[in-house]
């Protein structure tokens, strides 16, 4: 595989992003969520934490289910619809903020991809720059930051999904 090459999600990758129709391990399902916007395959080695036969043998059982497609006109930039995520520190007057209880010992990677997995399901591929803000959080003290980020969107953008977003707090404290 050509690493300049650009690959995109087929509308089979995006129905199974958004309403999980098909059964995907984590590993396919990371690589898709990199794929909410059309990118190269050097760009997603960049970005997977997968080692790269790994990512070539994942990569290739989605194009084989038909999730994933070459790219032949790559898509501009940036995606009109997207939801704008102000940088962090910014505040949203208005908006109450959890500050979010998690028990100590939380299992990072876990709990960022239970947020990314929530950020799917109620902004759909809407929110790229949110799905990457999340994605490279380092650490509790930054990934509280993007939950408190995406409270806020969420408070904004989707009210009527607030509940789901308390849900998620215990979801990711019982993953400890």
């Amino acid at each position: 595989m050509d690493k300049a090459a650009s690959l995109r999600l087929t509308p089979a990758g995006e129905q199974v992003l958004l309403h999980r129709t098909h059964k995907l391990s984590i590993k396919q399902r990371s690589l898709l969520i990199l794929l909410t916007a059309p990118q190269s395959v050097g760009q997603l080695l960049e970005r997977t934490i997968l080692p790269a036969a790994e990512f070539f043998g994942e990569m290739r059982s989605l194009i084989e289910g038909g999730f994933v497609a070459p790219d032949v006109h790559p898509a501009p930039s940036a995606k009109t619809g997207q939801v704008k995520v102000p940088p962090v520190g910014q505040g949203n007057p208005g908006h109450e903020t959890p500050t979010p209880a998690f028990k100590e010992g939380l299992v990072l990677s876990e709990a960022k991809f239970l947020l990314v997995d929530f950020c799917i399901d109620v902004f759909g591929t809407d929110a790229p720059a949110l799905i990457d803000r999340i994605q490279s959080c380092d650490n509790i003290q930054e990934f509280s930051t993007c939950y408190a980020k995406v409270w806020s969107l969420v408070k904004k953008h989707r009210p009527g999904q607030s509940s789901k977003m308390e849900l998620l707090i215990q979801a990711i404290n019982d993953a400890v």
